[in-house]
């Protein structure tokens, strides 16, 4: 409840009921008060001495209370509330490292911390795009999403790395080889971030069983360029093995980091900062497709002097998050971590919890299939003793969906010359 003497700023959580009280108003010379218009900077506003608000949205919000007295005098002291609402934790790369799928009996390793990011709010605009936009497939079919600053000093423009610092963009596509990426500032100038190149590398952990005019979203990755980056072009740290197997079905996805774009940053020097900059995906070539999540600019903060940003912070803690699962073991020392070992076979949900400091808690659930295990031992029956020049039949149970033998045939049942013969047997990815 925000009462009397608030917290500034107040620290919420997302669609957390508030109560403002604005009783403790009062009208000069003892006039009565009669009328409280509250103004919750979120597009909506209230009446009354005391309103419930919720605010749907992370952001800070400076909350106005304007009383009118029995006078029709208005107060010119508006009281403002200032409330914060926390921001969801980027749980992208919670999945990362994490087999899709196990054997019976078999285990697996899980951290919450590892793959768990504090996300941070600023009064800068970002396109925040929810679920995911489609990227378009095809030759040279361009998404164009556009940001407008309004926010510095007329004139100011570009005028080294310390200005723009990075480009920032949630990603997720099956095929960065077919990719151009590009920012565009206000007065038209270009900075090309990304060039094809890199071949079916994934970009996220994506989704490349969705053919047709319906893709499905895997997840998005977090992927900036920057001047001042260490890490060489997308294309360059793919061929250094900068990736991680994700996605479906898995294969190899570009880590989530800051590159280097493919042209100098210097291109962007000269641009105006205030008016419309406009970042462009271009599919160059059909099937694959993808997904935009957000983007956005990080400028220098101290051209923004008044500006509010703000970064809660996560708690790992053990009274502060939490793993829960079939066969969950956490590890003493690190409770976002731990093993798990399933049982039974079917899919297995694992879900992770994080308290931050605003008293907000978010989940996150992965799941992992266990398949079937096979139980040993596989006896080999058949002919045991055959007359010379003779070949024996030998053959291992049915039911397995691959037979490998020692002497190199598949099937479940060989030909062999006198000797000795071993099988290993596969259902899925389980083998014996």
């Amino acid at each position: 409840m925000i009462t009397g003497e608030p917290v500034i700023p107040a620290l919420v959580c997302q669609n957390e009921s508030l109560t403002f009280d604005g009783t403790a108003s009062f009208g000069a010379d003892g006039a009565a008060i009669v009328e409280y218009n509250w103004d919750f900077a979120d597009g909506t506003t209230g009446t009354g001495a005391t309103v419930q608000h919720a605010f749907p949205e992370a952001g800070a919000y400076d909350v106005i209370l304007t009383v009118v007295d029995d006078n029709e005098c208005v107060n010119i002291n508006s009281v403002l509330l200032s409330v914060w609402v926390s921001t969801t934790p980027d749980f992208s790369q919670i999945t990362a490292g994490v087999p899709t799928e196990i054997c019976e009996g078999e285990s697996f390793d899980l951290n919450g911390e590892a793959g768990t990011s504090a996300v941070t709010w600023s009064e800068l605009p970002e396109t925040d795009l929810g679920d995911g936009v489609p990227l378009p497939d095809g030759s040279g079919v361009s998404y164009t999403s556009e940001l407008t600053f309004t926010q510095f000093d007329p004139g100011h423009t570009v005028d080294g790395p310390g200005d723009l610092l990075s480009v920032c963009a949630e990603l997720e596509h099956s095929y960065m080889g077919d990719l151009v990426i590009s920012l565009t500032c206000p007065n038209g100038q270009i900075l090309t971030m990304h060039q094809q190149g890199g071949n079916n590398t994934y970009l996220g952990a994506a989704n490349d069983a969705d053919a047709g005019n319906n893709p499905v979203l895997g997840a998005c990755w977090n992927y900036c360029w920057s001047a001042t980056a260490t890490e060489g072009t997308w294309v360059d740290e793919v061929n250094a093995g900068n990736t991680t197997i994700a996605g479906t079905p898995p294969s190899a996805a570009l880590n989530p980091g800051t590159y280097s774009p493919v042209q100098p940053w210097s291109n962007l020097y000269g641009c105006p900062l205030n008016g419309t900059w406009t970042f462009t995906v271009s599919d160059m070539w059909a099937i694959d497709n993808g997904f935009i999540c957000s983007w956005g600019l990080e400028f220098d903060p101290s051209l923004f002097p008044d500006l509010v940003d703000f970064t809660p912070d996560i708690g790992f803690s053990m009274d502060s998050c939490s793993w829960t699962g079939s066969g969950w073991v956490p590890d003493p020392g690190n409770p976002s971590a731990g093993t798990a070992t399933p049982v039974g076979v079917g899919d297995h949900p694992y879900t992770f919890s994080v308290t931050d400091n605003f008293g907000c808690t978010y989940d996150t659930t992965i799941y992992v299939m266990v398949n079937p295990g096979i139980q040993g031992p596989i006896l080999i029956e058949g002919d045991t003793v055959i007359c010379g020049g003779e070949q024996a039949q030998i053959n291992a149970p049915a039911g397995y969906d691959t037979y490998e033998w020692s002497h190199g045939p598949t099937g479940a049942e060989v030909s062999v010359e006198p000797g000795t013969y071993t099988v290993v047997v596969a259902l899925g990815d389980c083998t014996l």
